[in-house]
């Protein structure tokens, strides 16, 4: 499985394997406390931070500021417990986060999407219902939120925007 991370307005991809992420000291992070965001190269892992209320890395981005630390260990522990249980059938081929920030006058949220496969939608829902399960126990700023395709818990796509009692029951 490979990990693609979306910060922001401006894409900046970063491909990473499970083995890879799992594989990662927590230490590198904890060692910075305040990395929000992190990408992969050949010759490993490096961590985005943050001292100022947005990031300076992202020009294009400059609405962009956080409730909250997004950490690699955070990452690590989610996908470790998304994936725990769940045979090779049921772990999407391809799959994926994307931050999205959405702001409102002084008011911002942050969401966090699964992305998956429409070929795989009967595959991916125990992957969905693990997501928001592990998303809330971390006590991140984010919510869980329909994957890119907007599959319903039905498995058919759906159109326009979700309500919040509809994405309640998602979480559900």
């Amino acid at each position: 499985m490979q990990l693609y991370a979306e910060f922001g307005r401006q894409s900046h991809f970063a491909k990473v394997t499970l083995e890879q992420l799992a594989s990662v000291p927590v230490e590198v992070v904890d060692r910075q406390p305040t990395a929000v965001g992190f990408h992969a190269a050949l010759d490993g892992f490096a961590v985005f931070r943050h001292g100022k209320p947005n990031w300076e890395s992202f020009p294009q981005g400059g609405d962009l500021s956080w409730r909250g630390d997004l950490t690699l260990s955070c990452l690590q522990r989610l996908w470790r417990e998304c994936c725990c249980g769940l045979t090779d059938g049921e772990i999407p081929r391809w799959a994926g986060f994307r931050l999205l920030n959405k702001s409102k006058g002084q008011s911002r949220m942050f969401k966090l999407e699964l992305w998956v496969d429409r070929t795989e939608e009967g595959q991916v829902e125990a992957a969905k219902r693990k997501f928001g399960t592990v998303l809330r126990a971390a006590e991140t700023q984010f919510e869980f939120v329909a994957n890119r395709d907007k599959v319903s818990r039905t498995g058919k796509e759906t159109t326009g925007r979700r309500s919040t009692a509809q994405r309640s029951n998602a979480l559900a």
